[in-house]
């Protein structure tokens, strides 16, 4: 391999320039009606090598014809990064639509193939909790049995509610994050023995940001010292992973490639405000479909 080839390739991921996907070119592919190549295209031209041996060429039928398409395709035009996210969504999630309900947290899965975002607002975990089905009523946007439901809320009680809430009742942070989870778990609960899903996964809260290297929202202010912020996160995120895990609901932590090293959310991957920035997304995306395949799930029929 060449010199300057293997620098790429050795290259960390965040020092890669980032490939977007065109999300139109994903949507409107249909299984075993549409083509990303014309039919006229011959796979043994396409995969000829030079001065190699032709590798085999397996008949197949249409359907995964179509899978091979778009995988030469890809590789062709060196979008490996997004012929992955394909191959994954078309086997896992092949026959799931996956129902996006969150904050504005709930834009860093945008780049999910079959994905549909629904902004619920500036929403955090104690409202979900305290009204229930009149905030959060996933049936009513028409989620069925074959579907995947991502619930994304509390970076927002973490950087200005929870703190208040504390310091308000003079009882420790554990015992407020413990009933906040308690109660936001019942609500997606009651929306699962109402309509159950395929499968349920609830995201942890996102890393906190550092207020005096980004834009601050007066509406939502810091409240608390961005260590103390980085503290609640973690037993946040620690009691949801444990909730879930006796609701037998997966849980889905924000990837540590996104901490600075401190536990605060690093600013070179945010869009200069509390967010994933859009050039990041991606790895959102291909983290989650890394850790969960919902091709073999049987949805619970208890709580």
């Amino acid at each position: 391999m060449p010199s300057n080839l293997q620098k790429l390739a050795n290259q960390p991921l965040q020092g890669r320039t980032p490939v977007g996907y065109n999300r139109k070119f994903l949507d409107d592919y249909r299984s075993n009606a549409a083509f990303y190549l014309p039919e006229s295209t011959s796979f043994f031209e396409l995969a000829k090598t030079d001065g190699f041996e032709r590798p085999n060429v397996v008949k197949c039928s249409k359907g995964e014809g179509y899978v091979l398409d778009f995988l030469l395709w890809s590789v062709g035009k060196r979008y490996m990064s997004l012929a992955i996210v394909f191959f994954y969504c078309f086997f896992s999630f092949s026959f799931s639509d996956i129902y996006v309900f969150g904050d504005s947290h709930s834009g860093m899965f945008s780049y999910l193939p079959s994905a549909k975002i629904h902004h619920i607002g500036p929403i955090t975990m104690h409202r979900i909790g305290r009204d229930g089905l009149e905030i959060l009523d996933w049936k009513r946007f028409g989620v069925n049995s074959k579907d995947v439901v991502l619930c994304v809320f509390g970076e927002i009680d973490v950087r200005c509610h929870i703190q208040k809430i504390s310091q308000k009742s003079q009882l420790p942070s554990e015992d407020i994050i413990k009933n906040l989870v308690s109660l936001y778990l019942r609500t997606i609960l009651q929306n699962k023995l109402k309509c159950p899903p395929m499968k349920i996964i609830v995201c942890g809260a996102m890393f906190p940001v550092d207020e005096t290297a980004t834009n601050n929202n007066p509406d939502f202010p810091f409240i608390g010292t961005l260590k103390e912020r980085i503290l609640l996160t973690r037993l946040l995120n620690s009691e949801l992973e444990l909730q879930c895990t006796n609701h037998r609901i997966d849980f889905f932590d924000i990837p540590k490639f996104f901490d600075r090293g401190d536990g605060a959310l690093n600013v070179c991957y945010s869009d200069n405000t509390v967010h994933v920035g859009e050039n990041w997304r991606h790895v959102i995306s291909e983290w989650f479909l890394e850790k969960f395949d919902t091709s073999s799930v049987i949805p619970d029929q208890g709580i």
